[in-house]
């Protein structure tokens, strides 16, 4: 049992897309987050593929095709991604590049962000921050959530998922109250 948040979506309104990408990159800058942004040609079919000769590990090359932004909200926790390509479907380069014989996916990818090291505080703001864009931007959003945090709010519920899936750890209950 390890803490993560699986989604997938689609944007309906992708006029509404650059909106999103630049108030995403305003919060991360304001929590200090690392980002960067992608602002693709969507008539441009994608071509991108992973590179993996390079010594210093697996790159993406060609054209993504591909609207959005990535962010790390904690440093022990892996990237939020937040493309989008021609057709509004959420997905990210990675996924994108690995089914690049097919082009962009029919149905939406599901993505997954693990968070257990990362802790519950992270957890909170992450699933705050998809419940706001899909309020805000109409986002056609599937959240699984193991804990159940996402379907229930409950953030006691949250801590205790958090202490069993890592025996001995102490959670900072008032840092989730802040939300």
């Amino acid at each position: 049992m390890e803490a993560s948040i699986c989604y997938r979506g689609h944007l309906p309104d992708k006029s509404r897309v650059q909106q999103l990408i630049a108030e995403v990159c305003d919060i991360a800058r304001t929590m200090q987050w690392p980002h960067a942004c992608m602002d693709e040609d969507w008539h441009q079919p994608p071509s991108a593929r992973l590179d993996s000769s390079s010594e210093s590990g697996i790159h993406i090359t060609g054209h993504c095709g591909l609207k959005g932004v990535w962010f790390r909200p904690h440093e022990h926790c892996e990237p939020v991604w937040l493309y989008f390509n021609a057709a509004g479907t959420l997905t990210s380069p990675f996924q994108l590049a690995l089914d690049a014989e097919e082009g962009y996916p029919a149905r939406a990818p599901w993505i997954a962000i693990k968070t257990q090291t990362a802790g519950m505080d992270t957890h909170i703001r992450i699933i705050g921050l998809l419940r706001y864009l899909q309020g805000t931007y109409q986002l056609d959003l599937s959240v699984y959530d193991e804990s159940g945090y996402w379907a229930t709010g409950d953030a006691e519920a949250l801590a205790r998922y958090f202490q069993q899936a890592t025996p001995g750890t102490e959670t900072n209950k008032d840092a989730v109250i802040e939300q």
